[in-house]
């Protein structure tokens, strides 16, 4: 959330109140959004790239699509290397604020559960869903900037290169690290592929403040990142 400070003058005392703004995303005006609901109400604007509908706004559930919980972990900080396939998710250093705007970090084992965590009718993307977005595009040199929310609002500066004229209106989350620290929230986003390519390490595709480049990099599944989804 944002802060709006408002001071005013009674004849005594000068007064400062902070009131509470609504942060809202800057989704592309010129871009034509449909929506999708997931089973706690949470709506997301989706947008159609290349001959892919992808959500718009990153994951938010606290749930599977039959009604189970995705659990968080006894205390935001707790250190979960040594534990084996952990599913959990979190709001960005507990900040619940933070959620309407940038969702939920979920580990890569999340993303695998046949219980599902996405919308009905979308899943999690697979290395091709990304590789097609960004060929379609005009490859990984520039697609990050047409992916990337415009201005300064969410987006550390410069955000380089951002346009977002795709309407995908990608946001920074940064990420949480299986230790239990959370790193580069405005810096950089980073989202996962569901391709199981190694025992500890996934793919994820990132995007920074500094360039126009989408990345393909890789995190261990442990960590927690955002999540897109991608009609199916």
């Amino acid at each position: 959330m944002n802060f709006i400070k408002v001071s005013f003058f009674t004849g005594l005392l000068f007064f400062n109140i902070n009131i509470f703004s609504q942060d809202v995303l800057l989704f592309n005006q010129k871009s034509e959004y449909g929506q999708i609901a997931d089973k706690e109400g949470n709506i997301y604007k989706t947008v159609v790239i290349g001959n892919k509908v992808w959500m718009a706004e990153n994951l938010k559930v606290t749930k599977y699509r039959n009604g189970e919980p995705i659990p968080t972990t006894p205390k935001l900080n707790t250190d979960i290397s040594n534990e084996k396939e952990p599913k959990y998710q979190w709001v960005y250093e507990g900040y619940d604020s933070l959620l309407p705007t940038y969702g939920r970090l979920y580990t890569w084992y999340v993303t695998q559960d046949g219980r599902g965590i996405c919308p009905d009718g979308f899943r999690v993307p697979t290395d091709v869903d990304w590789a097609s977005l960004i060929t379609s595009e005009d490859g990984d040199v520039v697609a990050g900037g047409k992916l990337k929310e415009e201005g300064l609002k969410h987006w550390v500066k410069p955000n380089q290169g951002a346009t977002n004229e795709t309407g995908f209106t990608a946001i920074p989350g940064g990420y949480r690290e299986n230790d239990g620290k959370y790193y580069v929230h405005g810096f950089r986003g980073y989202w996962w592929s569901s391709k199981n390519n190694y025992v500890y390490i996934a793919w994820n595709t990132s995007l920074a403040y500094s360039n126009a480049i989408i990345e393909k990099l890789e995190r261990i599944k442990k960590n927690g990142l955002s999540i897109r989804c991608v009609k199916n």
